[in-house]
């Protein structure tokens, strides 16, 4: 008796999985193809990243060598293709890059601008806040001292990670100002101050000689 009401539930499991199979059967094949597809295009998708990434990554290396080689021009041309057509880091590094050639060639305003687009970016706070200090030391010499001064006022905080270097170039932009006095004052903490860079507090106390000799001059 028991193997009769045994045939009769496996027939009825058999019957509903039946009726089942017509009901969705082919939701469910469509919803395997689906996932098989997305699989397949995220692998595709991942490849190709990683592919093109090794291309930028020759590109950057590439312009390098040609920089290396003396050929300022072209590489500052390769670079700012690089610019245009790479994210992410990629195109950080074009950008910097194509700002540090465009000085070395008396380009201000288009290394001003490489940099601002920089600042101007979602990069990381450390890159955007180096842009900005590449840029104020651009124009430390012809720029509006205030301007510079507000750019450079957030970077000098005690957790920034070009304090030492912003509050430098405070102290280059508080002398222009004429303020030798508070010039002198920022110096001299950098000259005291053992975390910062040894070069760095080296061109402060020369810094500070030279203040000194001028005064009693």
């Amino acid at each position: 008796m028991a193997d009769i009401f045994r045939e009769v539930e496996e027939d009825l499991r058999r019957d509903n999985l039946n009726q089942l199979w017509k009901k969705y059967g082919g939701f469910l094949v469509a919803l395997a193809v689906l996932i098989v597809v997305a699989v397949a295009a995220f692998v595709g998708w991942r490849e190709w990243r990683a592919s093109r990434d090794i291309e930028y990554s020759a590109q950057l290396v590439a312009a390098g060598d040609v920089a290396d080689a003396g050929n300022l021009e072209e590489a500052l041309a390769a670079y700012g293709r690089l610019a245009e057509e790479a994210g992410g880091g990629h195109e950080l590094l074009a950008r910097l890059r194509q700002a540090a050639l465009a000085g070395a060639l008396g380009r201000d305003d288009e290394a001003l601008s490489a940099y601002e687009s920089v600042a101007g970016s979602s990069a990381d706070a450390v890159y955007r806040e180096l842009a900005i200090l590449l840029g104020v030391m651009r124009e430390i010499d012809r720029g509006n001292p205030d301007d510079l001064l507000e750019r450079l006022a957030p970077l000098s905080r005690e957790d920034g990670a070009w304090r030492y270097s912003a509050r430098e170039l405070t102290a280059l932009l508080e002398h222009r100002r004429g303020n030798a006095e508070r010039a002198a004052d920022l110096l001299a903490a950098l000259e005291q101050e053992p975390e910062a860079p040894p070069a760095l507090r080296e061109r402060a106390r020369e810094a500070l000689s030279a203040m000194g000799a001028a005064n009693e001059g």
